[in-house]
């Protein structure tokens, strides 16, 4: 996942960023239908696109589960820089900061 700063303005809570999500094998990105095919295998080690690569199918749908989440939070590709960070830590998006204000 990349995540990068949408303008140019200062970063603050209320920052937007861009997020890019896409998988990669060495320097080629992978289309939906490469990683389907992916999770396809039925063994560790795959001869992919030429190359040798070891495919842990579990820990890969996991990583695609994440993606889709973070596709819910964010349709159009940004959120807040705290909403961003909170991703990349792994921590709940939603959670509510002092700044933010506390309705609870």
């Amino acid at each position: 996942m990349n995540i990068e700063r949408k303008s140019e303005s200062l970063m603050g809570l209320s920052s937007l960023l861009d997020i890019d999500i896409s998988a990669m094998l060495g320097d080629q990105t992978l289309s939906k239908s490469d990683i389907e095919e992916l999770l396809k295998s039925n063994q560790g080690l795959v001869l992919f696109k030429g190359q040798w690569v070891e495919v842990d199918r579990t820990q890969l749908q996991q990583v695609l589960d994440q993606w889709e989440k973070i596709r819910e939070i964010a349709p159009e590709g940004s959120v807040s820089f705290i909403k961003g960070m909170r991703l990349l830590a792994g921590t709940n998006p939603d959670l509510v900061s002092e700044e933010e204000g506390y309705s609870g």
